[in-house]
């Protein structure tokens, strides 16, 4: 604990200190501009010629000078943006989901943050005439560490549950989280998962029995992918990678319910972490395995939310579903400049990482992808796009009406992306998973309660 106490004080002291410098070096700046700029009309005299060279030169330098300040200023309004949200994380409790993974923790933090303050400040002294050029070469103190997470997910082939209690408990589970019941073999307390022994998860769809052999055919893993390997649902075994993915549609149109349930696919199937950023969590009901933040309406847990996302993107190598829900409104409520990462991320960066996110929102998909056509025939091509419709009951409530469209998993000749009706079953939904595995009803996140 003294040796983090000690890096985050390095941290937080190095941040201040660089900020100093370059306000300080601003400021310094447009002082002697200004005192350049007025001072030796008054005390020069214009007729003398050496005068007018030595106001001239003063002109010239005052020019300078502001031209530099403004650099300056511009970079600290740029980067201004993001520190405030991320050096306020460090005083607030860690993300529940961000307890989980290494490249969220101090080590790796610090050399990424050390990694950005080194190049901001590069950058403007390179705007400077008395520095010297850069060396290609980079500093061992802010070179890119080889980041190697602990596993914590094992591949799909020989993945077993324990029959009794784990002799360690799980590095996620909470033992205050309150429990009906002290013992474990009872049925309110399934067995809970021994996640110690399940190592990184991959990337593609290894079940198959000839890859898995210690699966059988009464498995009830084996059972599931059985069931999706039929024809009628090969749209739903597609969206098991498919990524990203957009769910839209109007209100009680099952958006959350079905969002949660592909999400419990990819982690039974794939051993997949799945964390949730929803402003009305409060509200929702999400599964008590998944990692939870932003109830109540707390957009500065999403802050926090997208700033691990973006470590997770860079650094880790480990399968993990994101879930955003109300994502139109981060723009108006969350850090610009994270979102605005968050979003070109989505669009650009899909491919380069082990996250698989899920967007959830009422809004048309219009408004999502952008009225610009080209723009939105571009982005379509990139996003999954499913709608969820909704219908009215004899009394005039919204109900679910179990059909959608799906857009992009299919395409034609042209690479144009087709739409096609799907229509969800009552078994498509988190209930079915949690009863049929029960070791899921581990609790990791007390959020909700």
């Amino acid at each position: 604990m003294a040796v983090q106490l000690k890096q985050f004080q390095l941290k937080s002291k190095f941040v201040d200190q660089a900020m100093t410098w370059l306000n300080w070096m601003a400021g310094t700046l447009i002082v002697g501009s200004f005192l350049l700029w007025t001072m030796p009309p008054i005390f020069l005299s214009y007729e003398v010629v050496s005068h007018r060279w030595i106001q001239g030169f003063c002109l010239g330098a005052a020019i300078f000078g502001s031209l530099i300040a403004l650099g300056i200023g511009y970079k600290l309004r740029s980067l201004e943006r993001v520190w405030p949200s991320e050096l306020n994380s460090a005083n607030l409790p860690t993300p529940q989901f961000a307890e989980f993974y290494p490249a969220s923790q101090s080590p790796d933090s610090q050399v990424f943050w050390r990694r950005v303050m080194a190049a901001a400040i590069a950058t403007v002294a390179d705007q400077m005439p008395w520095t010297t050029p850069r060396t290609t070469e980079k500093s061992s103190e802010f070179a890119p560490t080889s980041y190697r997470p602990e596993p914590i997910r094992q591949a799909i082939q020989g993945l077993k549950y324990p029959q009794g209690i784990p002799s360690d408990p799980p590095p996620q589970a909470r033992s205050s989280h309150p429990r009906s019941d002290a013992n474990p073999s009872s049925p309110g307390n399934p067995t809970p998962l021994n996640w110690q022994s399940v190592p990184q998860a991959p990337l593609e769809f290894k079940i198959a029995p000839e890859i898995a052999p210690e699966i059988t055919l009464d498995h009830p893993r084996y059972q599931l992918y059985e069931q999706l390997q039929t024809p009628h649902y090969r749209w739903l075994s597609q969206l098991i990678l498919a990524r990203p993915l957009l769910i839209w549609g109007d209100q009680c149109s099952g958006k959350t319910t079905f969002a949660a349930f592909v999400a419990l696919l990819r982690l039974v199937l794939l051993g997949h972490s799945v964390s949730v950023s929803d402003p009305y969590a409060h509200q929702n009901t999400w599964p008590l395995i998944f990692a939870v933040s932003g109830a109540h309406y707390n957009y500065s847990e999403i802050d926090q939310s997208l700033a691990a996302y973006q470590q997770r993107v860079h650094f880790s190598t480990m399968a993990h579903t994101s879930i955003w829900d109300q994502v139109m409104q981060y723009p108006e409520f969350c850090n610009p400049r994270l979102v605005g990462q968050f979003f070109q991320g989505i669009e650009k960066d899909w491919r380069r990482s082990a996250e698989f996110p899920l967007l959830l929102t009422q809004a048309h998909r219009s408004e999502i992808l952008g009225r610009d056509l080209s723009l939105r025939r571009h982005r379509f091509r990139q996003v999954i796009d499913i709608q969820l419709l909704s219908a009215r009951d004899w009394l005039g409530n919204l109900r679910p009406s179990m059909s959608g469209i799906i857009t992009g998993l299919q395409a034609t000749a042209l690479g144009e992306p087709i739409a096609q009706t799907i229509q969800l079953e009552s078994w498509m939904q988190p209930e079915y998973l949690l009863t049929r595995f029960p070791e899921l009803c581990q609790p990791q996140s007390p959020d909700l309660y």
